[in-house]
């Protein structure tokens, strides 16, 4: 027979050898400390085995943790089949890096010489690292938060963002991801009691007795145990909290996206108490805190942009959110609740740079409509050139606002089918990957003069 402590020996050098293989498709500074961090893992989990008696049980732990090791390398050989809008990806990248990054450095601390600083660690050095990767299905939008717990402080959180195969190049229903990160922000980040300080306001809003509220309104067919309603309980607020970060960080266009892809998954009966609040409960939510943040843009108020151009989509949403504020689901958050936990969150988010979605400028916004609407990448708007030997300056655009030029167009089409959708996200893809190239050029080669 082959002794457990044999067979976790078996079990894990497949996994280092699985780990020594992953980076061959793809070598650089990013993948290396992926590697790194598994590494050091697999060493950690190896002297655990080795200390083991062959001849009493072995705990689970070692198995579970090999076993989180081996998908996470499986995710990362995925992640190489160029299967996600990589530019798009990117962006992402740097908005769930930003937020997770700590709001300040630790103070200094003189330590005797060769001593290490206690209240400094691994994880508090080094942010998540976060890489992407497909599955199957329509609705696997989603961010690994809890699988990835180590027990060890001394480690980097390495986070896979899951989205559908079947999606790969539509960028602007990719925008839910935002969501996802929110949960990240929520549970891991330094900031996370900020957040999560902000996000209880919404607790009294959501009935204490909330099984007999889903009993009465969502149609449940069996009771539920007390604890399980009580973790329901708060967890309703988490994902009220995300939708409010999705929307914060991406703009309007965390709207259409979530309805997309939520709408026909929408139930109105449940087996169980759900993990998330009802879809109308949610939109009249977001609805709340778009007011609160002024982001239906064709509603000009003082001090606010104005974009006739966002006519359709606000009144799409608006016909939505009617429907959903005349259900039972769509008042359960009040008004003056929403708008106080949405401008809490927004100052807290407020504090990170680049995590906020940017004010549009109207000009800028209807310049990038009419690219798409001529089959155009929707980018550049201003390219210039001054003979004082500063050389070409190129307008960088947000690749948020390409996103919601996006959904724009698409509101404005009257006839439009599923091609109209697949050419509008290609084209906002390009655009991203424009600016990119555009960023780069700012970013080191701005001095180049007129070769002419």
């Amino acid at each position: 027979m082959l002794g457990h402590k044999e067979y976790l020996r078996v079990e894990h050098a497949g996994v280092k050898q699985a780990l020594n293989e992953t980076l061959r498709h793809r070598f650089n500074d990013r993948y290396q400390k992926f590697y790194n961090e598994c590494a050091r893992r697999l060493v950690w989990i190896e002297n655990a085995i080795e200390a083991l008696d062959p001849d009493e049980g072995a705990p689970s732990w070692i198995s579970e943790q090999l076993t989180l090791a081996s998908e996470l390398i499986t995710r990362m050989e995925r992640s190489h089949l160029e299967e996600f809008a990589w530019p798009f990806a990117e962006e992402l990248h740097d908005l769930a890096r930003a937020i997770t990054l700590p709001p300040k450095p630790l103070p200094e601390k003189k330590t005797p010489k060769g001593a290490s600083d206690p209240r400094t660690t691994l994880k508090q050095i080094n942010p998540p690292f976060f890489f992407f990767t497909a599955e199957g299905g329509m609705a696997s939008y989603s961010v690994a938060v809890n699988s990835q717990q180590f027990p060890t402080q001394a480690h980097m959180d390495i986070i896979p963002v899951i989205f559908p195969r079947s999606l790969k190049e539509h960028v602007l229903l990719h925008v839910v991801l935002a969501h996802e990160i929110g949960h990240v922000a929520y549970r891991t980040n330094p900031r996370g009691a900020t957040y999560k300080i902000a996000a209880h306001k919404l607790l009294p809003s959501i009935p204490k007795d909330l099984y007999d509220w889903c009993y009465a309104h969502l149609k449940i067919a069996h009771p539920t145990p007390i604890l399980i309603a009580m973790e329901r309980y708060n967890l309703w607020a988490e994902e009220f909290f995300c939708d409010l970060f999705g929307l914060i960080s991406m703009g309007p266009s965390f709207i259409p996206a979530l309805l997309a892809l939520l709408g026909p998954r929408d139930k109105t009966k449940f087996h169980f108490m759900p993990t998330h609040p009802p879809l109308d409960a949610r939109i009249s939510f977001l609805g709340y805190a778009a007011e609160a943040l002024s982001m239906q843009y064709s509603k000009h108020k003082d001090g606010t942009v104005k974009l006739p151009v966002a006519g359709s989509l606000d009144k799409s949403f608006d016909k939505r959110l009617k429907q959903a504020r005349s259900t039972p689901a769509g008042k359960l958050i009040d008004k003056k609740t929403a708008m106080a936990v949405t401008r809490s969150v927004y100052s807290a988010c407020s504090a990170v740079d680049g995590v906020v979605f940017p004010i549009p400028e109207a000009k800028l916004m209807t310049h990038l409509v009419k690219q798409l609407s001529r089959h155009l990448p929707p980018s550049a708007p201003e390219i210039r050139y001054s003979e004082d030997a500063v050389g070409y300056d190129i307008k960088e655009v947000d690749f948020r606002h390409i996103l919601f030029a996006g959904w724009l167009h698409w509101s404005t089409l009257k006839e439009r089918d599923e091609e109209d959708m697949r050419k509008i996200n290609q084209l906002c893809s390009k655009a991203i990957l424009h600016q990119n190239g555009i960023s780069f050029w700012n970013e080191n080669l701005h001095a180049v003069r007129d070769p002419s």
